[in-house]
């Protein structure tokens, strides 16, 4: 939710409870992966290392698997993907992306893993979730 409209609603209503919905709850992970993606990206395009830079130019080609729930990847179809030179699937694409940045891996897992709870409104895992992430990725960790 908007900080400064957290603040405001604070400072007018003292003894409201605000409730976040799940539209907010997914769109704040959803913000928090984008922004660890595009860093990460940024990272490796000014990379000197060929493969390094390689990678780079296929996350920003390939982004938007990325954000996409992992349910919803289509792992049947094979299409000639230039970026990787081969014919893949949409899984196949993200797998490969993934395994060149392990740091980029664990924040995709938190994302889906989000995705998946709050979709499904899995309240046990959700709160699992919540409580237990103590080894997330920088800007994951929300402020106390």
């Amino acid at each position: 939710m908007y900080a400064p409209y957290v603040s405001l609603v604070k400072k007018l209503f003292p003894k409201a409870q605000l409730i976040i919905d799940r539209f907010h709850i997914v769109q704040h992970i959803g913000r928090t992966f984008r922004n660890h993606r595009i860093k990460e990206t940024n990272q490796l395009l000014k990379s000197k290392e060929q493969k390094h830079y390689q990678l780079g130019k296929q996350l920003k080609r390939y982004w938007k698997l990325l954000q996409k729930d992992e349910r919803k990847l289509d792992y049947t179809r094979r299409l000639w993907r230039p970026g990787f030179k081969a014919h893949l699937t949409e899984t196949d694409i993200v797998d490969r992306l993934l395994k060149g940045s392990p740091a980029l891996r664990v924040g995709y897992q938190l994302y889906q893993d989000f995705l998946y709870a709050v979709k499904e409104r899995d309240y046990v895992s959700f709160e699992e979730l919540l409580t237990n992430n103590i080894m997330l990725p920088e800007g994951y960790q929300t402020r106390p």
